[in-house]
């Protein structure tokens, strides 16, 4: 095979090949290039120091009812929207749906209201591909690819199910979700499978109340299904029995520690009154004299029974 000559067509393609493949091995894992995929985004504009720990006692539920109502949270939720939308436009994709959610974990370990983002895109016509930082950057955050719980599964079953299962898994109302939108409603947009409602409720994303409900919108099977969340209920009210159970037993084994240490204790100073009456001992109606004085009180005493 010859060597080609600098001016062809042929070897400024090569030369075009060779730059972009030296570009993306530069670059790689730090581009975009799926059917869907799950965006979340962590950054300080998530931390609301607007909510005092305070109210750190405050339910899961009623903290997200709070934060709805928190105008610094609109202001966030309303750029988040228009966000997702630039990005479903750029990227092509057919559908989009989103979810601002808090802590829960932070919120009861560290008394902390932090908000993240999580994004899902989809495209049952095209792969969606880019590089641009600006589209997986939101007020200077960029994403972190996450997993979805369930999703694995369905994926012989069709690219579409595929799509609909990730629109479902960020707009279902689970534990911590302040807000969420989508371009396909729930029920309506495409049919809700059963067994996502049960990952999410298995994996403890939502709560019983919301997988009854759920599940009677499912319709499919929604007689069985509606029996073994009662089954499920009644596992989690025994297991809520049996903790109960065991913090009283400790407070009770506490309480009863506390006991025995005070009984000792007035042991301790009835022992100290017939050993010594004049001795005065705090907590009890008497005030202590210094060492000093004791000592010479008693060698007064000695003194005075030698010369009598």
């Amino acid at each position: 095979m010859g060597t080609m000559d600098a001016n062809t067509v042929e070897y400024k393609l090569l030369q075009v090949l060779q730059e972009r493949y030296q570009q993306d091995q530069g670059t790689q894992g730090r581009s975009l290039n799926a059917r869907s995929c799950l965006l979340t985004f962590n950054g300080p504009w998530g931390v609301l120091d607007s909510v005092e720990r305070r109210d750190a006692n405050k339910d899961v539920d009623d903290l997200a009812a709070q934060l709805r109502h928190n105008e610094e949270v609109s202001t966030l939720w309303k750029d988040a929207v228009q966000f997702a939308q630039w990005q479903a436009l750029e990227l092509g994709a057919t559908c989009w749906a989103s979810c601002l959610d808090f802590s829960s974990q932070t919120w009861a370990n560290e008394s902390k209201c932090r908000l993240h983002l999580h994004v899902y895109l989809a495209s049952t016509t095209q792969r969606l591909r880019t590089r641009r930082e600006e589209l997986v950057t939101f007020r200077g955050s960029r994403a972190a690819k996450s997993h979805m719980t369930g999703l694995a599964a369905l994926a012989s079953r069709g690219r579409n199910r595929v799509s609909d299962a990730g629109d479902f898994y960020v707009q279902a109302e689970q534990i911590g979700q302040v807000h969420s939108a989508g371009s396909r409603a729930p029920f309506i947009g495409y049919v809700v499978s059963p067994e996502w409602v049960t990952n999410l409720l298995y994996t403890r994303k939502i709560t019983p109340s919301s997988a009854r409900s759920l599940f009677a919108r499912c319709i499919r099977q929604a007689q069985r299904n509606l029996q073994n969340l009662r089954v499920v209920e009644t596992a989690a009210q025994e297991e809520a029995l049996q903790d109960l159970i065991k913090s009283t037993q400790h407070a009770l084994r506490c309480q009863e520690h506390k006991q025995k240490e005070s009984v000792g204790c007035a042991r301790m100073v009835d022992a100290l009154r017939s050993i010594a009456p004049s001795l005065q001992v705090p907590g009890v109606g008497w005030e202590v004299s210094s060492r000093q004085e004791h000592i010479c009180r008693f060698s007064a005493r000695v003194g005075e029974d030698l010369s009598g």
